[in-house]
């Protein structure tokens, strides 16, 4: 990986599959103090002058321009399940210049994520035969971050709350997939439809809040 540069900040030192280096706030970027190489925050845990915190990392802040988009949240799902060995139909997932609505998978109503619907996708099934150079250079090319392309399953990531329409998610019959089923999951109020049946590798219940 490489790391950050002077001036921007990643929890990791560098930017992966959580997302990309975030820029400080300009009072700080431009601080001696804190112009140096794979940076972890900016700043103290509260700047004297203006009394306000350090900027935050956001997950899924995919090009770290300090928001995280429907899109990103897609592409954070995408990278922490091994999405490259999902198969052949899914590799647009990564390419930020396809829409939502345009992605296998994705249902929308207008244009807001309702269904997400991977039961026919190998998640978290790494390919051995595959070792995704190809899309990788894909990727750079398209200055997209840096992100780590290996074996990488983190499960449901939490973040998926902040798609508040949506309405589905199947992700049956998935194997390898596992971690924990994110309490901020309960926080949909649309949500009518999780479907994690027969996942044995997956933790917890599912929530009610």
């Amino acid at each position: 990986a490489i790391l950050c540069p002077a001036g921007t900040f990643h929890i990791d030192g560098a930017a992966n599959s959580l997302g990309a280096c975030r820029s400080c706030p300009d009072y700080i970027a431009h601080n001696k103090n804190n112009n140096w190489l794979g940076q972890t925050f900016c700043g103290g845990s509260e700047d004297k002058i203006t009394k306000t915190k350090s900027t935050k990392f956001l997950v899924g802040d995919m090009d770290g321009d300090g928001r995280q988009s429907p899109r990103e949240m897609l592409v954070l799902l995408f990278m922490q399940n091994s999405g490259l060995a999902w198969g052949e139909k899914y590799s647009s997932w990564i390419n930020t210049a396809v829409t939502n609505c345009e992605l296998p998978g994705i249902t929308c109503v207008g244009y807001d994520i309702a269904k997400i619907d991977l039961s026919d996708a190998n998640l978290c099934a790494v390919d051995n035969n595959y070792d995704g150079k190809q899309q990788k250079q894909q990727h750079q090319q398209q200055q997209q971050p840096d992100y780590d392309y290996g074996d990488n399953c983190h499960g449901i990531p939490s973040e998926l709350a902040l798609l508040n329409n949506l309405e589905v998610i199947a992700m049956p019959r998935r194997q390898y997939l596992r971690g924990t089923i994110p309490s901020e999951i309960g926080l949909l109020s649309k949500l009518r439809y999780l479907d994690l049946s027969h996942c044995p590798n997956m933790r917890g219940s599912i929530p009610t809040e």
